[in-house]
């Protein structure tokens, strides 16, 4: 997706501006994230163990994460 995207910075309207680098990191990031997630998930851990895994500010994300990840499971 960012491959298709002609522009070298980006502002999401939440952050600060971004160069392609940064973002490219962030999709890594956020996608391990996820799949820490939904290998928490495949062990059978309860949201509140998924959530315990991160830290206070990372565990609001990995609600949202975890309630995706149950719904298409």
């Amino acid at each position: 997706m960012l491959d298709e995207l002609d522009a070298e910075k980006f502002c999401s309207g939440h952050a600060m501006i971004m160069n392609r680098a940064d973002i490219e990191k962030h999709l890594e990031e956020i996608t391990a994230f996820q799949q820490k997630i939904k290998s928490l998930v495949a062990e059978g851990k309860t949201l509140k163990q998924v959530q315990a895994a991160f830290n206070e500010n990372e565990a609001r994300l990995a609600e949202s994460v975890y309630n995706e990840v149950m719904a298409i499971k």
